[in-house]
């Protein structure tokens, strides 16, 4: 059965998410929704139909989902909220990119992108929208909350907890059983040996800076 996507996001990861889709087999995209103008020369095929405004307008065929391509935690969030205002009948696309190694019991909320090279271990729980970055590894039973950022090659161990809208720079080490808070941005590279609260930016090899953190502040 074909499954139509229309796109949120015109960014860089847009970019990335589109090329993933194009490629799939039973998959329409049916347009991308952004003021971002830039993807149109390398997807002249797919119509820009605007900013998310005009989903109230817009007339969908059935099996319509929506997948929001944005690299920004916070913004991924408030599109969100958007689009349950104004379409709250639209379901959401989960996009799990060829080479990704899920254990059958590992549970994954929809609107998630996994990208290649992941692995997500037994009783693992992904939430709603969240991105995980190429060849990303989560050990067992680890909680990852909605709207969460994982950038590549982020190794997690397990019992991992990790709050809402957090993002985990590219490269991070988090040992076995860490807490991490909501909104929080954790520098790339980082080695991460203890808790850490909500709301705070945290970097360093271990970590060694913690300073305070508004939710949709830039990441660093």
């Amino acid at each position: 059965m074909n499954t139509n996507i229309l796109v949120f996001g015109g960014g860089d990861h847009a970019k990335q998410v589109i090329s993933i889709l194009a490629d799939a087999p039973n998959i329409t995209i049916l347009g991308i929704i952004d003021l971002n103008s830039q993807l149109l020369s390398q997807y002249p095929s797919i119509p820009m139909l605007g900013e998310d405004s005009i989903l109230p307008q817009l007339a969908l065929p059935t099996q319509t989902k929506c997948l929001i391509a944005i690299g920004d935690s916070y913004r991924r969030k408030a599109v969100f909220n958007k689009i349950k205002n104004l379409r709250p009948e639209l379901e959401f696309y989960t996009l799990i990119q060829d080479g990704v190694q899920i254990h059958s019991t590992a549970q994954i909320d929809p609107g998630c992108v996994i990208l290649s090279g992941a692995i997500i271990q037994n009783n693992c729980h992904i939430g709603a929208h969240t991105l995980i970055g190429s060849g990303s590894i989560l050990e067992h039973d680890s909680t990852i909350g909605s709207f969460c950022t994982l950038g590549p090659g982020v190794v997690g161990g397990g019992n991992l907890r990790l709050g809402e809208s957090s993002v985990i720079g590219l490269g991070t080490n988090i040992i076995h059983s860490i807490q991490i808070g909501s909104d929080v941005v954790v520098g790339a590279g980082s080695l991460v040996l203890k808790n850490i609260p909500d709301s705070v930016t945290a970097y360093g090899h271990p970590i060694h800076t913690l300073k305070e953190r508004k939710p949709g502040d830039a990441w660093l």
